[in-house]
């Protein structure tokens, strides 16, 4: 779209992705409760989203607007975050009406699996199994993440985050102009016969 990925808005994708993720599981949770008390997969979804429809359309609206507050920000990368964020929410909240049901009546889990994944959910009967797997592609996964941290360079300016008839931004570039770097000024005094005299090197 034009606009640069600078350090500020390179994680927004992994935000949109965490709260669609946290949004939409209450109606997974529902959905599945009401599959394992026997309701049928269409009821389970009826009454999964009549439950939870009205909170979840506050809490994207709620939230996207929070994001569009970033609007208000002098600095377009911030700006671009809020905007992204809140074009996302809005997406995932379409899908999650739209294309959630049909996927949670496409895979609808048989009442007596549903009953069971509802019991694993206490904490305190909580299990894993092929815990190795689970640990290796752990590791596999961590060990890649640590490769691609390597190959990321951090080139951009924060103070360029900023428009360049902004108060702040021409302060930075006056001092950048005026104040380049550290300065050196050396002094030799010397005391001979003709007299003293200062003489700069």
């Amino acid at each position: 779209m034009g606009h640069a990925v600078t350090a500020i808005n390179a994680f927004t994708p992994i935000i949109i992705i965490g709260l669609s993720l946290v949004t939409a599981m209450h109606n997974v949770l529902s959905f599945y409760q009401a599959r394992a008390e026997g309701k049928s997969a269409e009821q389970a979804v009826k009454d999964s989203f009549q439950m939870n429809l009205k909170p979840l359309t506050l809490s994207c609206l709620t939230t996207a607007v929070g994001f569009l507050a970033l609007l208000f920000s002098p600095s377009p990368p911030v700006m671009v975050t809020g905007i992204a964020a809140a074009v996302g929410l809005s997406v995932s909240y379409l899908l999650t009406i739209s294309w959630l049901q049909a996927g949670l009546l496409r895979f609808a889990p048989p009442a007596d699996v549903a009953a069971g994944c509802m019991e694993r959910l206490n904490v305190s009967r909580l299990s894993c199994g092929g815990q190795k797997r689970v640990v290796s592609a752990a590791v596999l996964l961590l060990l890649l993440g640590g490769w691609g941290l390597t190959q990321l360079t951090v080139d951009d300016n924060v103070y360029e985050y900023f428009p360049e008839d902004y108060s702040f931004r021409q302060s930075v570039n006056i001092i950048d102009a005026e104040l380049s770097g550290a300065s050196g000024i050396s002094y030799v005094v010397s005391a001979g016969e003709g007299g003293h005299s200062l003489r700069r090197i």
